[in-house]
């Protein structure tokens, strides 16, 4: 393990890329969460102006995180020196926390779907959703920069059988003995947990990671050695802190959908006219292994004869008021025209 870490950064050492893989990585972060989403915005029927709105919307709400994530920094820096001295708040860019500048983007993404989607205003939450996912494998490469950056490192250690989990760490001319890897085990956990997602769950992505990653992140602070300020609670990090506050987020936001969803189906029981109700929270039961079906089921269509690949069309569902469940059938399409329902 520790030859691959150092043949790796000896690469980028020789070819002088390690002062600007923080940049990189998370420049490829960012566009892979931006091709996530509209990807999947795509495959789920949005038209191309809606996509441009997504696009806005995203945009705004990341414009968002950034500045949430250094109000929340400046939050703890101040915490640590200025308070204790009796020196007045004052916002900084000079550093920022992963969890205010997400937590604060999530909470102006819902605030603010309904003026950009007035058709969608109910549906800000089961969007959110197809959002976490890109920002769960975009996160992954944000740590594999912090890595390089050399922020975000992790203690010594003080347990004798975990010394195996401890790495030579050299980083910006300091070095810093042998630490845990931290950033490159919450790049694992990440990556796990974005294939986990992809193909075990099928609705409540938004709450399942913010609880998720705010209890992973509560104990993985035990094993982080850098400085990052204090919190309102001096035994508990900042992130520890921001992590309490996630899990609770998560709650939350699985009342509000439950919510939501009785007051749907309570519109549907009361129409005379069911047939123009618009069918409730189609992505609620729809998984992301469903719509990737496709990609991987060869088409082996009689009327062309060729074992091509399908491409995706769009999505059936049926409303079971008796199961309150939605039966999702997707669509693809053959060249030739030929139609294949996959459920």
């Amino acid at each position: 393990m520790q030859k691959i870490i150092d043949d790796i950064t000896s690469y980028f050492q020789n070819y002088e890329l390690e002062d600007h893989m923080y940049g990189i990585m998370l420049s490829i972060g960012v566009i892979i969460l931006a091709l996530f989403y509209l990807r999947r915005m795509a495959k789920l029927g949005a038209t191309e102006k809606e996509l441009d709105l997504f696009t806005y919307h995203g945009l705004a709400s990341g414009a968002v995180a950034y500045i949430g994530a250094a109000f929340f920094q400046s939050i703890w820096s101040w915490l640590a020196r200025g308070a204790q001295v009796g020196q007045p708040f004052s916002f900084s860019w000079t550093g920022i926390t992963f969890e205010g500048g997400v937590l604060s983007a999530m909470i102006f993404f819902l605030l603010t779907f309904p003026f950009f989607f007035k058709k969608y205003y109910k549906h800000g939450l089961y969007y959110m959703d197809q959002v976490v996912m890109g920002i769960l494998i975009a996160h992954v490469f944000g740590r594999i920069g912090c890595w390089y950056a050399g922020c975000c490192y992790g203690k010594h250690a003080t347990v004798e059988w975990m010394e195996w989990l401890t790495v030579p760490y050299l980083r910006n001319g300091i070095d810093r003995g042998n630490i845990y890897p931290t950033q490159l085990i919450e790049a694992i956990y990440l990556l796990i947990s974005f294939i986990v997602f992809v193909l075990c769950f099928k609705k409540n992505q938004s709450e399942r990671y913010v609880i998720s990653y705010g209890v992973y992140r509560f104990f993985a602070e035990y094993l982080r050695g850098d400085f990052r300020g204090n919190s309102p609670f001096g035994d508990l990090t900042p992130s520890q802190f921001m992590s309490i506050i996630w899990v609770l987020f998560g709650v939350v936001l699985i009342i509000f959908r439950k919510l939501q969803r009785n007051k749907e189906i309570k519109e549907y029981n009361n129409l005379k006219d069911k047939s123009s109700f618009e069918k409730p929270t189609l992505y609620y039961h729809e998984s992301f292994k469903g719509l990737f079906k496709g990609i991987f089921k060869p088409c082996k269509c009689e009327k062309c004869n060729k074992n091509m690949k399908l491409k995706f069309k769009s999505v059936v569902s049926d409303f079971d008021i008796v199961s309150k469940k939605i039966d999702a059938h997707l669509i693809y399409q053959c060249k030739c025209g030929e139609e294949k329902e996959i459920k």
